[in-house]
């Protein structure tokens, strides 16, 4: 009796796992919104540094962001739907759906925050006329977390597809 009880508090309906992907998916868009509001900003030079070359790691950045935090989310929240409704599996892992979505999310923001930091400082840099191999010298420090978050980005990936994995085995 006591295994049933643990078993069960290690799975969670399939539907709260869609809810929590789709409402990520609009945490994120809000956020993606957020990340629009220094361009409106005139002192920030947004407009101009975005035509210097490192500007387009602000461009990847956002983009990236609305790829994988919020369509990312979004089809993460239809893929365990589909499983719950298509094929009728109504729990899921605990451990798996929190470690993907800590993973992802953690992944994200760390990308598209260094990122675009660093394509921001980069470009601001170019656009002064400092030499270009400084530039790229001011740039590193963004570069490991940047890389750490594609890391995190894939191991939340590999840990939503070994979920549905052992959903579709069930």
């Amino acid at each position: 009796m006591e295994n049933v009880t643990e078993e069960k508090k290690a799975r969670i309906a399939s539907e709260k796992a869609v809810k929590y992907f789709f409402f990520l998916a609009l945490l994120n868009a809000i956020a993606a919104v957020a990340f629009t509001v220094p361009i409106l900003l005139p002192q920030l030079e947004f407009p101009i540094l975005l035509t210097e070359w490192p500007g387009i790691y602000i461009v990847i950045a956002y983009t990236s962001f609305i790829v994988a935090g919020v369509l990312g989310m979004v089809a993460w929240s239809s893929g365990y739907y589909l499983m719950w409704r298509v094929f009728g599996v109504s729990t899921t892992s605990r451990g798996l759906i929190t470690a993907q979505i800590l993973l992802t999310q953690a992944g994200i923001y760390a990308l598209t925050i260094f990122m675009y930091w660093g394509g921001y400082v980069g470009a601001h840099a170019s656009h002064e006329g400092i030499a270009i191999f400084i530039v790229g010298q001011l740039m590193e420090f963004s570069v490991i977390p940047s890389g750490l978050g594609i890391v995190l980005l894939l191991l939340g990936t590999m840990t939503g597809l070994l979920n549905i994995l052992l959903m579709l085995r069930k």
